[in-house]
């Protein structure tokens, strides 16, 4: 013969198991849309160091290949118009490495400009075809202005520009010249 099952002591399931599912959650930060809480993003504001930074972070993305994690730093209306798959097609044939670090030009409301310089090879098949003299090298130092702009609390890349076109769009950003020049 069976024992008759008996009332355990223990609280019920139902009381506890919520508790115990938020504390998981809790554990593994995830739970993110508390104000203040635990997990809330970082409150940043818009200065030269926070875009100088942000800049910074997505070159060292962009040197390491890192495409998905570079493609974060777009700014939303540029995610809108270039999806992830457009922004990724032909970035395996580019290599960056040692990116400088940016320089502020113009912080002005909720845009900045910044001068970021790079070296950059090409690497694609057809150029295993290319004869090079001695010495000679498809890696090229390179320089950009860089537009940020300022998007629900962070710095957010725009595009870059050659210099050239943009000192002609900006002349009153031009570096002076050194002196005696």
């Amino acid at each position: 013969m069976h024992p008759m099952p008996t009332r355990q002591s223990h609280t019920p399931r139902r009381r506890w198991l919520p508790g115990l599912l938020a504390a998981a959650i809790l554990s593994q930060g995830l739970l993110v849309s508390c104000p203040g809480g635990p997990s809330a993003p970082p409150a940043h504001s818009p200065t030269p160091e926070r875009v100088v930074a942000r800049s910074a972070e997505r070159w060292r993305r962009v040197a390491a290949a890192e495409w998905v994690e570079a493609y974060s730093y777009l700014a939303p209306s540029v995610r809108k118009t270039t999806d992830l798959g457009t922004y990724l097609r032909g970035k395996a044939t580019h290599v960056y490495e040692k990116p400088g670090e940016p320089q502020v030009l113009e912080l002005s409301g909720d845009t900045a400009f910044l001068r970021a310089t790079a070296t950059w090879t090409p690497r694609h098949p057809l150029l295993d075809k290319v004869e090079l003299e001695p010495g000679q090298t498809l890696t090229q130092a390179i320089e950009m202005i860089e537009t940020w702009s300022w998007v629900d609390g962070d710095w957010f890349f725009v595009r870059a520009d050659q210099p050239a076109e943009f000192f002609n769009d900006r002349p009153d950003l031009r570096p002076a010249p050194p002196p005696g020049q």
